[in-house]
């Protein structure tokens, strides 16, 4: 009869209402925990963005007063200041090119320069990095030779000498990393990407 039909279906609607309060707690349980906001992201990318650009100011801006100080002041051009000014001349280039580039790629998190700028920056970090180091290791070399051979090191430590020292840590760093870096060019250079892979 309808009448039976009815009261079944009411019944019927009655269990699924209860059934779906009794187990609400369930649902809630199961909803995904909130995500960061993109206002969030943003910034934490602004505060990476200032700290890292003030380390590469410091950087630049350090290490080219040194070159207009030295530029500046015929007194300074000394010969062992020419191994400074030739580190402050690498470190410079590696703030100005290789650690603005790679502030850069943090924040963007993708490269958008291009395949010539890649290899630039690949170029400069590597590059003038490794310049860097030997040339640390002449300054040493040369400090522990004016200390235990003072007389000898006044004697023949003449400008020519700290010239030909630059020439070698040049051209050490030439023979060391250009072939290197133009393998990992042909091999990596992709548009939109920015990679060394040395393998």
């Amino acid at each position: 009869p309808q009448g039976v039909n009815d009261g079944d279906s009411s019944q019927h609607q009655h269990d699924v209402i209860t059934d779906v309060i009794t187990h609400s707690s369930d649902y809630v349980t199961e909803t995904p925990a909130p995500t960061e906001t993109s206002s969030d992201s943003l910034w934490q990318k602004v505060l990476l963005g200032v700290v890292m650009f003030f380390i590469v100011g410091v950087t630049v801006v350090g290490n080219g007063l040194v070159l207009v100080v030295v530029a500046r002041e015929k007194r300074l051009r000394t010969t062992f200041n020419m191994m400074i000014v030739n580190l402050a001349f690498t470190d410079f280039l590696v703030g100005l090119i290789a650690m603005s580039f790679y502030a850069a790629f943090n924040i963007y998190e993708t490269w958008p320069f291009g395949e010539i700028l890649c290899g630039l920056w690949i170029f400069t970090d590597f590059g003038m990095t490794l310049a860097s180091i030997f040339t640390l290791l002449a300054i040493s070399v040369d400090r522990y030779w004016s200390v235990h051979w003072s007389n000898h090191y006044r004697t023949h430590n003449t400008p020519r000498k700290a010239r030909v020292i630059i020439a070698v840590i040049w051209s050490a760093t030439i023979i060391i990393w250009v072939p290197a870096f133009i393998v990992d060019r042909v091999a990596n250079s992709k548009p939109n990407e920015c990679i060394y892979d040395p393998h």
